[in-house]
């Protein structure tokens, strides 16, 4: 397109004057869309045809749980997805469309009183004006719970504009949740200003990349895709001049929240979805990355904390940890460490170890060990890494460990309690004597799962701590060798696991009061002569 202007004048003509019905079209990017739930076919149902055949969105762009709330159309158009939201927010909620096409509000506004009789209440105001320039229409900061819009915002000549306006209007903790069409690169200019191809919703569409660093720019500094479907233009004329370009249509939720951060980061924290979401009772659904399960602990990072702690949502979950404890990044929902010789394990290439060096240990054969080199960014030293010693990424902070993930303990524990207690309310009911052979049935039936649960819970109880021991105890040895290496020129030894589970065992009949079995020195000490046999001799 030549110019702002120039643009704005190009969309408005091709709307008002070259569209009269969606049949109008000359691709289906407008179009596009997977078939609405239930409650919007009914929804649906209520709308004047009209106001039907004038729609020309690319998907569903209506949040969960939008009762009672305020709600900002941009570029509704002939006024569809007003009136759908109309009814969900319903008599204590409004909708403000807004459309910069005089032929479409007149659809809209001619219809509004039929809509009126069919909800049984009026919350609907459509206002003539730019979504780029939203401060002229008199909307006030913060006046609005959710912003939506429905393949518009491609076709505004100054998108940057747009998500400006649209966070300044949200309340703190609020939402702009659009559907839009988006590119796999940046369109050229010479598509640019092809004016059919603009009003298609195609040539203004962004490169996807460009969408998010503008989002952040604009303030939505953790844009969250919801859903994505592939584009086809389905016309020869058009796929001609669109060469090797790909589209899709795409939406997004965008939250206002000051506290968000440009990845997500781990702090140990999660939620528990408690199910009270309207039409949302089993699971509830972030975003295309975090379908969140009823009664389920859900892990989650800092940004989503944020984003179901402080906004509409936060009612409906309950929320474990804090932000005390920081782990890093999640690997598979932000960005790796970036540095070559922490993905590789703290180096920068991997060697086979020299005669002089491998390593011999209490298994049959002997074990290859590697020397892992780090070239010293200054000082040019090398760092010689035993596979089976050293940690890979750093020492583990156990207690930080524990700390985090703390809260999951106390849950386990407290689910626990609430399988005894219901265990002692069926022994009371069984005491009574019910009457009914089936009531007496199910309670038995009943008492035996809640029994087989509490077995099984108690056991899992026992070998999580037996296996923390057994941990413990093999840092212990690693570490005690570390130290021998270094002050005595040691070469390390390999320490099986059923040692290990031999001297765990030891030290618990110890702290019992039993003392050392002396069948178990005996035990220990032919088993350490045989693997010394084992060794070279210059390694004894």
């Amino acid at each position: 397109m030549q110019g702002y202007n120039e643009t704005k004048d190009a969309v408005k003509e091709y709307y008002s004057k070259h569209l009269k019905t969606s049949d109008d079209l000359l691709t289906n990017a407008c179009c596009t869309g997977a078939a609405p739930p239930d409650h919007i076919k009914a929804a649906l149902k209520k709308i004047h045809p009209d106001v039907i055949s004038k729609y020309y969105g690319c998907g569903l762009c209506l949040p969960e749980h939008i009762e009672g709330l305020s709600i900002l159309d941009l570029g509704c158009g002939a006024g569809r997805d007003v009136y759908i939201a109309s009814q969900l927010v319903g008599a204590q909620g409004r909708v403000v469309g807004v459309d910069m096409t005089p032929e479409q509000l007149d659809v809209a506004n001619a219809h509004k009183l039929y809509h009126e009789e069919k909800f049984g209440f009026a919350n609907v105001e459509f206002k003539l004006g730019f979504i780029e320039r939203l401060g002229e229409l008199g909307l006030p900061d913060a006046s609005f719970d959710v912003i939506v819009s429905n393949c518009v915002i491609n076709l505004s000549p100054d998108k940057e504009a747009v998500l400006s306006e649209a966070y300044r209007l949200l309340k703190p903790g609020g939402e702009l949740y659009f559907s839009d069409v988006y590119s796999d690169r940046r369109v050229p200019k010479a598509l640019q200003e092809d004016s059919v191809l603009w009003g298609e919703c195609i040539s203004g569409a962004l490169y996807w990349n460009d969408f998010h660093n503008l989002a952040k720019k604009c303030g939505f500094l953790d844009p969250r895709l919801t859903k994505d479907s592939v584009i086809t233009v389905n016309n020869k004329k058009l796929e001609g001049k669109l060469g090797c370009i790909k589209f899709y249509s795409a939406t997004y939720r965008l939250f206002k929240l000051d506290g968000l951060e440009s990845h997500c980061e781990d702090y140990g924290q999660a939620v528990i979805y408690k199910g009270t979401i309207p039409r949302c009772q089993d699971v509830f659904v972030l975003d295309s990355h975090h379908s969140i399960e009823k009664g389920k602990v859900f892990p989650v990072c800092g940004n989503m904390w944020w984003m179901l702690h402080d906004t509409r949502f936060k009612q409906h979950f309950d929320f474990l940890g804090s932000f005390d404890t920081h782990s890093g990044i999640y690997g598979g929902c932000g960005t790796l460490i970036p540095y070559a010789c922490a993905q590789s394990g703290g180096t920068a290439g991997c060697r086979q170890l020299p005669s002089h060096l491998q390593i011999s240990g209490s298994m049959h054969n002997a074990v290859a060990a590697a020397l892992c080199i780090e070239a010293g960014a200054r000082a040019g030293a090398m760092r010689v890494r035993d596979p089976r010693f050293d940690d890979v990424s750093g020492k583990l902070d156990m207690d930080g460990f524990g700390k985090s993930y703390s809260f999951l303990e106390e849950y386990r524990e407290q689910e626990l309690e609430n399988l005894k207690g219901e265990q002692q309310k069926l022994d009371r009911l069984q005491k009574k004597g019910p009457k009914r052979a089936d009531v007496v049935a199910a309670i038995a039936e009943r008492k035996d799962e809640v029994k087989q649960e509490i077995r099984k819970r108690i056991q899992q109880d026992k070998s999580r701590r037996h296996m923390g021991v057994l941990l413990e105890t093999e840092r212990e040895l690693k570490g005690q060798e570390r130290e021998k290496v270094r002050t005595t020129g040691k070469t390390p030894f390999y320490h099986k696991k059923g040692l290990v589970r031999k001297i765990v065992l030891e030290k618990k009949k110890e702290a019992q009061g039993g003392g050392r079995n002396k069948d178990a020195e005996r035990r220990e000490k032919k088993v350490a002569g045989r693997e010394k046999k084992r060794l070279p001799a210059r390694r004894r």
